[in-house]
């Protein structure tokens, strides 16, 4: 029996999403301080990717304007951080971290939202 070379492609890089209750992905856009409360980070592939593959959230920068920074764990935003945010405020999400299932971090791309 002969032998044949395969190569193996790396994963192609994700994008960090933040997703609501209805499953409805956004990487920036205005929403009101509820929404944000009951959204979760992810990291994913956009429809255009053929791959199916599990990242998990590591950590993440969450940078309330007129409130501060807090590093978080995890894929639920701070609510304590929300709450202090006043409307028409912008909410940043950066230095997104994620694990991918071939054991590499990812870093991601920054989320700007534009607190209701």
């Amino acid at each position: 029996m002969g032998s044949m070379v395969f190569r193996i492609k790396p994963l192609p890089e994700p994008k960090a999403y933040l997703v609501d209750r209805n499953g409805k992905q956004i990487t920036e856009g205005t929403r009101s301080i509820d929404d944000l409360k009951n959204m979760r980070l992810i990291a994913a592939y956009d429809e255009s990717v053929f791959i199916k593959a599990n990242f998990t959230i590591q950590s993440y920068t969450m940078l309330g304007e007129g409130v501060g920074v807090q590093n978080v764990s995890g894929t639920r935003l701070e609510t304590g951080m929300i709450d202090k945010i006043k409307s028409g405020r912008n909410l940043i999400l950066n230095n997104i971290v994620a694990l991918g299932p071939d054991g590499k971090l990812r870093k991601l791309n920054v989320i700007f939202v534009k607190v209701l």
